[in-house]
């Protein structure tokens, strides 16, 4: 098999896993993620909230299935980032 055959296939393959995640996400799951991308590093989850228009508490619940389903993880205390490499590109994508 080429090389480039073998890439393209990754790519393929990797498409369909961040397809496949973004289908099994909540609309509130999405919203959230989607206030991620403006930080440029790791997201404040106070700052989340408030693009998400929501109490600290209320994005938390979210915060929490996120970490548990694998797609974010923490980066201290109280920052989050994604886990799942290019998820955020392929959000951006995905909402414009």
């Amino acid at each position: 098999m080429h090389e480039w055959h073998l890439q393209a296939t990754r790519e393929a393959w990797h498409r369909a896993s961040l397809e496949t995640t973004y289908r099994e996400l909540s609309d509130k799951d999405i919203e959230f993620l989607l206030a991620m991308p403006p930080d440029s590093g790791p997201s404040r989850v106070s700052e989340i909230a408030k693009r998400m228009g929501v109490a600290s508490n209320y994005a938390s619940q979210y915060k929490r299935r996120l970490l548990e389903d694998g797609v974010i993880g923490e980066r201290g205390r109280g920052l989050v980032g994604f886990d799942i490499p290019a998820f955020r590109e392929f959000l951006n994508e995905k909402a414009f």
